[in-house]
């Protein structure tokens, strides 16, 4: 009787919400949002498409969705996240990691399985848990809460919980299990193995041929091209910034400005250059201020590593505008010089 009267509650949950708020709900709402969840699903099919084995990246799901957004999609939503954290992944790590996500889910998953219906009587702390980690799993088919390290550390957490309290018996291997033990150190050695000359290819890829600069291909921890009144070009940092500036370059001049800084409260800017400190910026009056970088001759087909770290960076909401963005600093167009160096 119990679990009736929840479902009938959860499956008259919308109309209530509708109701309450007409202006937020109706067919167009509801037609709104579908139509972006399949642009979403599509674009993280096409995303996974492109590197259907090893995926586009850990963390530039992101960063490169705007790529493989549909021509009609809404600029605000050209950018974003997959809303569906298994494609998610599937994109960024390809099938290798979507495999290795689904033998981990199943493996813990069984165990709970096979112990909810093998235990002689009710294991109330063992049902719980599983029915919360399978509930939480349930809303990554329409969300990307496993990015969210203020829920995806209680769900590991939870996770990790259920399958020990299964508590199994201390048996010796049998020859499946030997079988699927040496089947994943032979994928995880092809992984290790594979790794450089893959990552090579990457980074070539990116810059020899493109028609566009090494500096839009690989950049990290940056947000999108925006524009200032003036129309300076820039785009927003993270509190850490890292760009790869093509070997050939001698010279490098990265325009900042930090709108939050003052003479009270400065914001530091430390730059280095290959992992080691080049210089630090204290940026005072909110204008605009130049890093010079002298770079060494690299060697052929090498890059240089530019990395910027903010303190402090900046919440705008500060300010009420509504941006929830955690900014570090405004980069503008990074000027290069050198023989061969892209403008």
């Amino acid at each position: 009787a119990a679990a009736g009267a929840l479902t009938a509650a959860l499956a008259a949950l919308p109309l209530v919400l509708v109701a309450a708020y007409p202006d937020r709900g109706g067919v167009a709402a509801a037609r709104a949002s579908l139509d972006l969840r399949v642009d979403f699903t599509a674009r993280s099919l096409r995303m996974w498409a492109a590197a259907p084995l090893f995926g586009v990246g850990a963390g530039r799901y992101y960063t490169v969705s705007e790529a493989f957004a549909p021509a009609g999609m809404p600029a605000r939503w050209r950018r974003e996240n997959a809303h569906n954290n298994f494609l998610q992944i599937a994109a960024e790590l390809g099938a290798v990691g979507l495999l290795a996500l689904a033998g981990l889910l199943a493996a813990g998953g069984g165990r709970i399985w096979r112990a909810l219906r093998t235990r002689a009587g009710p294991d109330p702390l063992l049902a719980g848990t599983a029915a919360g980690a399978g509930a939480y799993l349930l809303t990554c088919l329409a969300g990307h809460p496993l990015l969210i390290s203020e829920t995806t550390y209680p769900f590991w957490i939870v996770f990790g919980t259920a399958a020990a309290l299964t508590r199994p018996a201390a048996t010796p291997g049998g020859p499946v299990r030997r079988y699927a033990v040496g089947a994943a150190g032979i994928a995880l050695a092809f992984v290790a193995v594979t790794l450089p000359a893959r990552a090579d290819a990457a980074v070539r890829g990116l810059t020899v041929g493109q028609p566009r600069s090494v500096l839009d291909d690989l950049r990290g921890g940056t947000w999108g091209w925006e524009t200032e009144p003036q129309g300076a070009r820039f785009r927003w940092s993270h509190r850490q910034a890292t760009f790869l500036v093509p070997g050939a370059a001698r010279r490098a001049g990265i325009p900042l400005r930090a709108p939050h800084a003052r003479p009270d409260r400065p914001v530091t800017v430390a730059v280095a250059l290959g992992g080691q400190p080049a210089t630090r910026l204290r940026l005072r009056d909110g204008g605009w201020t130049e890093a010079v970088l002298q770079l060494a001759p690299a060697p052929r087909g090498r890059l240089h590593r530019i990395e910027l770290a903010v303190d402090p960076p900046w919440f705008p909401q500060e300010r009420r505008n509504g941006d929830g963005r955690l900014l570090g600093v405004k980069v503008g167009v990074i000027e290069l010089a050198g023989a061969g160096a892209p403008p």
